[in-house]
């Protein structure tokens, strides 16, 4: 496939780069209802490539070099017409599209060993599904005052290759454990009370459904009584997996070299504080069995540990190779797929300049302390969709499963009532200045925790402000 890429793209012109990114993906599918097996697909097949082209365009309205950039998927890997077809595309896109110019990796550097694949999961990923809706089912059954509405269980097996213009040629494999549920009272007096739970690791055992299904079960029973809080500032406890859903998209977006070019980043001079000097943060590309660790980025430039952030000072920005040369001489493998912590083929997708696992160092409290000191507070258990904005770094979200903490003691059940914020500082309706969240946290659990493509601490905000009833 390459060599008839690469003798098409000669007989236009020589000094096109291009590179051809192909998956292979299987995975088993089971569906649970009523705590049994309602369904089971294996294997769910799908293949499928995309070819990039670039082209010196020449220079910019500003005197800057610009490269066209055209990019183009297909589905079949061995048919000669589909990717004629396809590189026609790619071709002809090349031509219109303006980019920073940028060249493709063309040294073949050393690879990081690390481990992104679970071993039950590559060999037989029917039998590890299998086996894995059974213990599902028994955690389920001792919850004899909980029904499953509906539970899926995914796991995937891709092979991903990437080969260059320039000879560059890398393979991997890798794998995901995929779960979510929706978890009910059988009471009928509960009403329409739930919890819909999910999770994506690389490994089964990082689910860790036997303490998440009773845990998430707790909460289903006390969503059938919760209450919408009381509008007011309270003090709010961030768990890690609720932190990863807000804090990643604002860290990364303003630490990208792309958002410095644009001029949107906030963070314009490595050295300036910027926030909390209790808040050090790093985007770690070679964390063992994390969502978006990889030997190699979708560009195939090695992945690494870049610092961003260190006890509040702004240290380093990630970069692609598409944007290195405006912030430093190469790229620190962040140029990634849109949809890489998906666990789902992204063959398709444009390469972006995109955080990897974003790790937070911990502090000095213990979860249970900081719940201890906080006299009135809510800790966070689920957002209904929280999506913060990345340039502005506000964030609000309903509050879908929360509990009220009064003088240091986890209480009610909350539900409802909508959460307001901001990660950077923000001038009130009455000119006076409010602290931004990353500003004004006091306390950081020494625990961190592993899910969804970060490691994160609790973290608790003095005073944030909640619109309920």
């Amino acid at each position: 496939m390459s060599q008839l890429i690469s003798g098409t793209i000669h007989s236009e012109d020589k000094s096109l780069q291009w590179d051809l990114y192909s998956q292979i993906a299987s995975d088993t599918e089971v569906h649970l209802r009523d705590n049994k097996i309602e369904s089971i697909r294996s294997p769910i097949l799908s293949q499928g490539y995309a070819i990039r082209i670039i082209r010196d365009r020449g220079k910019g309205p500003d005197g800057d070099p610009i490269s066209g950039v055209g990019i183009a998927p297909g589905n079949f890997l061995q048919d000669e017409n589909d990717i004629g077809q396809t590189l026609k595309f790619a071709l002809e896109a090349s031509k219109i599209t303006s980019a920073p110019s940028y060249q493709l990796p063309s040294e073949k550097k050393a690879l990081p060993a690390v481990r992104i694949s679970d071993t039950g999961i590559a060999s037989d990923h029917y039998a590890a599904a299998k086996d894995l809706a059974e213990k599902v089912i028994a955690l389920l059954d001792k919850e004899t005052d909980i029904r499953a509405t509906f539970c899926k269980i995914r796991l995937t097996n891709i092979a991903t290759s990437l080969e260059n213009c320039f000879g560059l040629s890398l393979q991997k494999g890798e794998t995901y454990a995929y779960f979510e549920a929706g978890l009910s009272p059988k009471s009928k007096g509960a009403g329409l009370a739930e919890y819909w739970p999910h999770n994506i690791a690389r490994r089964i055992e990082d689910l860790e459904l036997e303490k998440n299904i009773p845990k998430w079960a707790s909460f289903a029973r006390d969503s059938a009584k919760a209450r919408t809080p009381d509008t007011g500032k309270y003090a709010v406890i961030f768990p890690p997996y609720v932190l990863s859903e807000t804090a990643p998209p604002v860290v990364s977006f303003h630490a990208a070299a792309s958002s410095l070019k644009k001029g949107m980043a906030r963070w314009r001079n490595k050295g300036e504080k910027v926030w909390s000097d209790k808040v050090t943060i790093r985007d770690n590309g070679l964390l063992d069995y994390g969502i978006a660790t990889s030997p190699f980025d979708d560009e195939g430039t090695p992945q690494q540990i870049t610092g961003i952030i260190r006890k509040g000072e702004f240290q380093n920005y990630i970069t692609n190779n598409m944007y290195a040369r405006f912030v430093s001489s190469q790229s620190t493998g962040n140029g990634l797929k849109t949809s890489k912590f998906h666990g789902v083929p992204c063959y398709q997708d444009d390469i972006d300049l995109n955080r990897t696992n974003l790790v937070m160092e911990g502090g000095d409290s213990s979860m249970e302390e900081m719940i201890k000191e906080t006299k009135r507070g809510l800790l966070i258990e689920q957002f209904s969709w929280m999506r913060p904005d990345a340039i502005t770094g506000s964030f609000g979200s309903e509050i879908r499963h929360a509990y009220l903490i009064e003088n240091g003691k986890v209480g009610n059940a909350i539900k409802g009532g909508v959460l307001n914020g901001s990660f950077f500082d923000t001038q009130g309706s009455d000119e006076t200045q409010e602290k931004g969240a990353f500003n004004s946290l006091d306390l950081i659990s020494k625990e961190t925790y592993f899910g969804w493509a970060s490691v994160l601490p609790y973290i608790r905000f003095p005073e944030i402000r909640i619109s309920g009833r």
